[in-house]
């Protein structure tokens, strides 16, 4: 056998796995919560200022989502950094029943792209709350 057509079918099997892994990965993140069980647990998040939690908007967007073994993280790219904290305040308040940890990092307006370095990290834990890390 012809040992590049082995390395394409392995690459082949390679990527058919992954697209396997991450169906099953999106997949039990969409189970059904019992509201009844939850409601106990669910922690009250106090916003300071109303946020534009819509996908468009002018203050600032949403760039990468992902998720794995209970963890979510978000990277956004926002035009005022003083409204880093109640912007991952309203990111996170519909996520916290599902998600042991949430990190977001935030980025300058224009930095998001590009190998730049966040501004800082929010960290939200169901056992300590949030955290802030500044990377400046």
């Amino acid at each position: 056998m012809d040992v590049d057509r082995l390395r394409g079918e392995s690459r082949r099997l390679d990527m058919n796995y992954a697209v396997v892994c991450v169906a099953i990965g999106w997949f039990s993140t969409c189970g059904v919560i019992n509201t009844e069980d939850r409601q106990k647990e669910t922690p009250v998040v106090d916003i300071t200022a109303p946020i534009d939690t819509s996908v468009v908007n002018d203050q600032w967007q949403i760039l990468k989502m992902a998720t794995a073994h209970g963890v979510m993280t978000i990277e956004i790219e926002i035009e005022n950094p003083e409204r880093s904290f109640d912007i991952a305040k309203a990111l996170t308040a519909p996520l916290v029943t599902r998600y042991s940890e949430i990190l977001i990092y935030v980025y300058a307006h224009g930095e998001g792209t590009g190998g730049f370095t966040p501004v800082e990290r929010i960290q939200w834990t169901s056992e300590l709350g949030y955290a802030r890390l500044s990377y400046e």
